[in-house]
């Protein structure tokens, strides 16, 4: 019978679970017609979690018959690296890879977002852009040739992200980065539906996997 699987990467100091991602359930989605595989992810991007995510993609595409992938995605974000490497890993999925943001996905966490084949958010959830940025420690030795580097490393880093980040919004690269520039962008489903950072609204995400387990597709609701 088609299966839905959820992992959840959680780390030391969240205080919930191990440092080890586990198998926290799997049951039959009713009625079941397609196999799909659904992963949980609700921490921040980090080589940990993500290593995690990459493994769980992996073990469900090699199920026969798999039709789909769904993440549940609440993430504040992370490591811009990191989030690479999974974005690149959800494009190449041999199935559609469909995410549900229930919570927040903001930063890397938008980005991850904007990976994904299909993308929807609960009205209770928040999504968020700005530019990537270093966190310097405190007292680290910092000369000008070094700080330099670093400003144009984040210039750089900045322009490819948003390229990518923006590319299906419905407003021009131009105004992402004239939003962005001084502040947060944070949005609200309303304002996140208009600009095209997701293409639905969902009531939940467990009526998105049963949609999709019935029919491979979700059902959207009024904004």
């Amino acid at each position: 019978m088609p299966q839905v699987r959820s992992v959840i990467p959680s780390f030391p100091g969240q205080g919930m679970m191990s440092s080890q991602p586990k198998l926290v359930s799997v049951k039959p989605v009713e009625p079941a017609k397609h196999l799909i595989a659904q992963l949980t992810f609700s921490a921040d991007v980090t080589e940990e979690s993500v290593d995690a995510a990459i493994k769980f993609l992996n073990e469900a595409q090699a199920q026969d018959g798999l039709e789909a992938v769904v993440i549940e995605l609440n993430s504040d974000g992370g490591s811009v690296t990191d989030g690479f490497r999974l974005a690149r890993e959800i494009e190449k999925s041999r199935v559609p890879v469909i995410c549900v943001v229930e919570g927040s996905a903001a930063s890397e966490g938008f980005y991850l977002l904007q990976s994904c084949t299909e993308r929807y958010m609960t009205k209770r959830s928040m999504l968020m852009i700005h530019y990537p940025y270093f966190i310097i420690k405190a007292n680290t030795p910092m000369d000008r040739t070094t700080l330099a580097r670093l400003q144009e490393e984040t210039r750089l880093i900045g322009a490819i992200w948003t390229e990518y980040a923006g590319r299906r919004l419905k407003i021009s690269l131009t105004q992402l980065r004239k939003r962005i520039e001084w502040s947060d962008w944070n949005l609200l489903y309303v304002e996140a539906l208009k600009i095209g950072a997701v293409d639905g609204i969902v009531s939940s995400v467990e009526d998105a996997v049963k949609d999709i387990g019935e029919t491979l597709k979700v059902r959207t609701i009024k904004p």
